[in-house]
C-alpha cells in the first residue's frame, strides 16, 4: 500500500494512541525504514519463551532427583529383613520342641478341650449304664446315645441330675408299662429334661398307680423287645 508522508504519520500516531502495537524509531535512523511491533503478537511470543523456561526448569529437577535415593526405605527394609531372619532362627525346626515354657496357647487350649470331651464321653457313658440299669433296657455306648447326654452336660447338669431323673421315670407308669419305649436316651435326656429334673426335684406326683417290681419292669422289657420291628 503507498501512502504519502502525512498519511503515514498520520496511520503511526493511530496505532500508538490504540496501543495496538510499537514503532521502533532505531529502525527508522538506520536505515530509513519503520518497524511496527504487534503488542498481542509479542506477549504471546514471550509467553511461549516463559514455558518453555518452565518445562526445561522442570525437567533439569526432576533428572536431577532421579539420581538420589531415600536412604529411609532401605534402613526401614533392612530392619525388616533383620527381624525376620531372627523369628527365623529362633523359631523350632520340624520335629524339634519349642523351648521350655514357650508353648503356644492354643495347644493348651487344644489339650483342655480333648480333656473335657473325654470326661463327658466317659459321664455319659455311666449315664447309659444308669439308664440301662434303671429301664432294664441295653442301650449301646454310641455316639448317637451319647450326643443327647453331653448336650445336657454342656448346659451345666451333672450325672446325679441323670440319676434323679432316672429314677422320677422309673415309678412312672406310662414309661415303664404303657410306653416301654420312651425309655431312651431321645426322650429322657431330650429338650424336656429340665422339666423332668424340676418335677422330680419338686416330688410332682406320677401316673403310677401301683408299685411296679423290678420282675414287672424285666418282663415287660423282655415283651417289648421281643416285639417285630416296623418296617418303614
Amino acid at each position: 500500500m503507498r501512502t504519502d508522508q502525512d498519511k503515514t504519520l498520520e496511520i503511526l500516531r493511530y496505532i500508538q494512541y490504540e496501543k495496538i502495537g510499537d514503532v521502533c524509531e532505531n529502525s527508522v535512523r538506520s536505515n530509513g525504514k519503520i518497524t511496527v511491533i504487534c503488542r498481542r503478537m509479542y506477549r504471546l511470543a514471550k509467553d511461549r519463551e516463559n514455558n518453555r523456561l518452565r518445562q526445561q526448569k522442570h525437567y533439569e529437577k526432576t533428572k536431577s532427583n532421579k539420581n538420589i535415593t531415600p536412604p529411609s526405605s532401605s534402613s526401614s527394609s533392612s530392619s525388616s529383613i533383620t527381624e525376620l531372619s531372627r523369628k527365623i532362627d529362633n523359631s523350632p525346626r520340624v520335629g524339634e520342641k519349642s523351648p521350655e515354657g514357650d508353648e503356644p496357647k492354643r495347644d493348651d487350649e487344644k489339650d483342655k478341650i480333648k480333656a473335657k470331651k473325654k470326661e463327658q464321653i466317659k459321664m455319659a457313658n455311666e449315664a447309659i449304664d444308669l439308664l440301662n440299669n434303671a429301664g432294664k433296657r441295653s442301650f449301646r455306648k454310641t455316639e448317637a446315645n451319647r450326643k443327647y447326654i453331653i448336650a445336657r452336660f454342656n448346659e451345666g447338669f451333672t450325672l446325679d441330675d441323670v440319676q434323679k431323673v432316672l429314677n422320677y421315670k422309673r415309678a412312672d407308669e406310662y414309661f415303664t408299662v404303657e410306653r416301654p419305649d420312651l425309655f431312651r436316651p431321645a426322650t429322657l435326656f431330650g429338650t424336656k429334661f429340665e422339666s423332668y429334673l424340676q418335677a422330680a426335684k419338686a416330688g410332682t406326683p406320677t401316673k403310677m398307680s401301683r408299685q411296679v417290681t423290678d420282675d414287672e419292669i424285666e418282663r415287660i422289657a423282655n415283651e417289648y423287645r421281643q416285639q417285630p420291628k416296623k418296617t418303614p
